[in-house]
């Protein structure tokens, strides 16, 4: 909810900033920016779901605080990105350097390779933490949960393929960006497309979500019934003793 929120919202300040002209240019630059913190959270938030998954399943305290080290150098290195993407667009909105903009322009795509990317790596930061420890627990669990650890490891790959096929996606098209937030040629509009492929995404994560939680149900159901099974077997066992004795 609040990564779509977020989407949600910073595609209207971008009408707000980039296709309604007649709101003051102060107004447009404040929108603009606004939208930009917007996407940050839209976009990199998406890995957070994997990273409360790997702190939740995680219990090895040394290589916890590796994975925490790189996710958020990472995560930093996005944030980095999306702030010089910011200011850049602050000074092409402001016409800061008018013969420049064209240069401006294709700083902003570069930019934003680079900010997919790693974005990409954040997500695969995730997945390779998380199947390690998977591979761990799966060892020490019994076989009742195991199915439990099968679909974990299974939405770890899903989401790992999804977002990266997006964010390498993303890195590529938006080199193709002409003008800002404008899809004016057919490389531009692939990568509207691809975006909203990133927009759906979250209904991959309610899905994920979903399938754990019936899996869950269905093993403490069955941890339940072989539970009730043994005290009957148990209980049958000790009334027959009880009736030889007698």
């Amino acid at each position: 909810m609040v990564v779509s929120g977020a989407g949600a919202i910073a595609n209207g300040l971008c009408y707000y900033s980039y296709y309604a002209d007649w709101y003051s240019l102060s107004s447009q630059t404040a929108a603009a920016a606004i939208a930009d913190v917007l996407w940050l959270l839209q976009e990199s938030g998406n890995a957070f779901y994997g990273y409360m998954v790997v702190k939740t399943i995680s219990n090895k305290p040394k290589k916890k605080k590796i994975y925490y080290a790189c996710f958020w150098v990472v995560f930093a290195l996005v944030a980095v990105f999306r702030l010089m993407i910011l200011i850049r667009r602050n000074q092409l909105l402001n016409n800061v350097f008018p013969d420049d903009a064209d240069r401006i322009q294709q700083e902003i795509n570069m930019y934003h390779s680079f900010y997919f990317c790693f974005i990409a790596l954040l997500e695969l930061v995730n997945a390779v933490f998380l199947v390690s420890d998977i591979v761990l627990l799966r060892k020490e669990s019994v076989k009742a949960s195991l199915s439990i650890y099968n679909v974990i490891c299974k939405s770890s790959e899903i989401r790992a393929s999804s977002l990266v096929f997006i964010g390498v996606a993303r890195a590529i098209t938006y080199l193709g960006q002409q003008s800002a937030q404008s899809a004016s040629n057919e490389i531009s509009q692939l990568d509207r497309f691809v975006y909203t492929l990133e927009v759906l995404y979250p209904f991959v994560m309610i899905m994920d979500i979903l399938l754990l939680r019936i899996n869950t149900a269905k093993a403490k159901s069955n941890n339940d019934s072989t539970h009730k099974k043994t005290v009957d077997t148990v209980s049958a066992t000790q009334k027959e003793k009880d009736h030889n004795n007698v």
